[in-house]
């Protein structure tokens, strides 16, 4: 009652209660006010705070998790590396026969262009009277402006190449898988 001046209306209603009741009626509002508080905004922030704890630590595991599938993506990335480097041994062993399909320069026209080999089949040669046929199947993958630049590649080898029985399918938004029969001649002396 000392901080409300004597001309207000609350002062003049609340000042002929007992002195009692007015402590009573003071504990009662400040005990609603703290309810509130608690019930209100205190419980509900320790709501979320556990929640967003478990939010949290679910994605620190999500996070572990995609982390370890990385690691095995670059492991395999790796693996994929000594793959294409064994091909390129091969394919150097192979080119030095003029015989066999130059495998090395289909290689260098993949990597070129940017391409990814996803699979491949060197079949047997052909022996001809004047020529020797070598075939050789490929199913890339990539952009089609790489695909594009595979073609424009291999059509500025020095030897003879054609490219038959090409198929072109989308395999995923933007990329195109495409498989096709090349066949390298060379002549025989």
């Amino acid at each position: 009652m000392l901080f409300f001046p004597r001309s207000n209306k609350l002062f003049q209603w609340v000042a002929p209660i007992k002195a009692l009741y007015r402590y009573t009626l003071t504990l009662l509002m400040c005990s609603l006010l703290f309810g509130a508080w608690w019930f209100c905004m205190y419980t509900p922030l320790g709501v979320i705070s556990v929640l967003y704890k478990q939010e949290n630590q679910t994605m620190r595991q999500q996070c572990d998790h995609d982390t370890q599938e990385c690691h095995l993506f670059s492991s395999l990335e790796d693996k994929v590396k000594e793959l294409h480097y064994a091909l390129d041994v091969y394919a150097v062993q192979v080119s030095s026969d003029p015989k066999e399909v130059h495998i090395h320069d289909v290689m260098n026209a993949i990597s070129a262009s940017g391409l990814t080999l996803s699979a491949y089949n060197v079949e047997r040669e052909v022996d001809k009277k004047l020529y020797t046929k070598s075939i050789m199947r490929l199913s890339l993958v990539g952009r089609y402006q790489q695909l594009l630049n595979f073609f424009e590649q291999m059509h500025t080898q020095k030897m003879l190449i054609s490219c038959k029985n090409i198929s072109l399918h989308a395999s995923e938004p933007e990329k195109y898988t495409i498989t096709c029969e090349l066949a390298s001649f060379s002549w025989v002396k």
